[in-house]
């Protein structure tokens, strides 16, 4: 029996453990501008495990662009019941250890393996490749490392570049990569981590840059999206159709709305960006050029009806100045003028009518309303087509009765009655059909 439990302790002590020893690169702390002025991500490495190890030699790469700028928070010294872990780095021993006295706290030394030394060519601090060897001398189990902790720090400087870059390590087989108690080789090292993101340094461009469809004096209000982060925009201005942007309108203001003024005529193109504390994001170029197509509400010998003031005094209402329907020119083929209240059309059968029951509607819901009354759109002056009460005003004139000028009236119900039941040009042929091609 004895002999027995004898071979049972001898297969136990000679069967290999299948030991894992996991890596794990962890984002400490926002991004911090370092001395040179570029933007610093410190990036904490912890180790764990389920047998203990004796020395690390890890390859520690990242992504080409930013480099390792330094490394710290690690242990010194042999590891003892007050202070466990990995002070011990070989790479570095016989270049700063006095063994007749201690001299942990020489600041040449640390765990990065010198640059000319085998397995470590080229790499090194200032490079984006590093190979770090930590190891531990202790006497007792008493003074082991813990299975799990963490081996040191390193800061990441992205050398003023932004965006996000993926962290590697590795273990380095020739300096002799993860070793155990024994001697031997861990097997099963991984490696978990997240990417480098310079988060503090990447704004996210604004969603978009509006203008309003038309404005033939170039008097633009121009809006964007407000962008998560931001604390101010810059908004440029190019008269050569984005070749160059030589006008600042908005330097760093935290607004997202501006009306700029410039002479007519030239084909003018705005860009946006997002900016706070450390970064700037990329650009956001409009989409519409200022005078490229021109509004026949002031262009175009339309100077007269609708009168140039009354319509900016409406807020510059879409509906008396072009078509119905995306896609159409200057001159348009809407149908406003006629009755056309809400700028669309009702189909009935086979007809389409272009004056019909929903411009009743929305002339009878503003009858009799000053200018200051109207039923609006809460984006006037932000989209492309805006069917607000001034839709109603179909004949862009105010029609003063004792004191009041009522904007809806019946000069306007006069115009939608003559043309009823009206149908668009596209229609079936016909004299019912209406032109078209408001204002005329």
């Amino acid at each position: 029996m004895r002999k027995a439990l004898l071979i049972v302790a001898m297969l136990l002590l000679v069967t290999p453990v299948m030991a894992a020893t996991t890596i794990t690169a962890v984002k400490e702390g926002a991004v911090f501008t370092a001395a040179d002025g570029n933007k610093v991500q410190t990036v904490r490495i912890d180790y764990s495990g389920d047998v203990n190890v004796r020395a690390f030699a890890l390859d520690i790469n990242v992504a080409t662009g930013p480099v390792f700028r330094g490394i710290r928070g690690f242990k010194t010294g042999e590891s003892n019941a007050v202070s466990k872990g990995y002070g011990i780095f070989p790479g570095r021993f016989r270049d700063y250890i006095v063994v007749t006295g201690p001299n942990w706290a020489d600041t040449n030394y640390n765990p990065v393996a010198p640059s000319g030394d085998p397995g470590a060519s080229g790499t090194g601090l200032d490079t984006n490749h590093i190979v770090v060897e930590m190891g531990t001398l202790y006497a007792g189990d008493a003074n082991r490392p813990v299975l799990s902790g963490t081996l040191f720090r390193i800061d990441v400087n992205n050398r003023g570049l932004l965006g996000t870059f993926n962290l590697a390590i590795a273990a380095n087989a020739l300096r002799g990569g993860v070793v155990g108690n024994d001697g031997n080789t861990v097997p099963g090292l991984s490696f978990v981590g997240t990417p480098i993101i310079f988060a503090g340094d990447v704004l996210p461009t604004p969603a978009q840059i509006i203008y309003p469809a038309y404005d033939p004096d170039c008097n633009i209000p121009i809006y964007w999206s407000p962008v998560a982060g931001a604390t101010g925009y810059d908004l440029e201005r190019s008269s050569d159709s984005g070749s160059t942007y030589p006008v600042t309108v908005v330097s760093n203001l935290n607004v997202t709305f501006k009306q700029d003024t410039v002479p007519a005529l030239p084909t003018y193109r705005y860009r946006v960006r997002a900016k706070n504390a450390v970064s700037d994001s990329d650009y956001r170029t409009g989409t519409f050029d200022c005078n490229a197509i021109l509004s026949t509400c002031y262009m175009n010998g339309n100077t007269a009806d609708p009168n140039w003031a009354s319509w900016r005094s409406q807020g510059r209402p879409d509906c008396w100045c072009k078509a119905g329907a995306a896609g159409s020119g200057p001159r348009g083929t809407g149908y406003q003028c006629d009755g056309d209240a809400n700028q669309d059309s009702e189909t009935v059968g086979t007809l389409v009518y272009r004056v019909y029951n929903s411009d009743m509607t929305r002339l009878s819901n503003n009858w009799k309303k000053t200018a200051a009354n109207l039923s609006s759109d809460p984006n006037l002056g932000v989209g492309s087509f805006h069917t607000n009460g001034s839709c109603a005003d179909i004949d862009h004139k105010g029609e003063v009765v004792g004191t009041v000028s009522y904007r809806v009236y019946n000069n306007d119900m006069t115009r939608l009655s003559t043309n009823w039941k009206k149908l668009s040009s596209s229609s079936v042929p016909g004299p019912n059909n209406l032109p078209g091609n408001c204002p005329r």
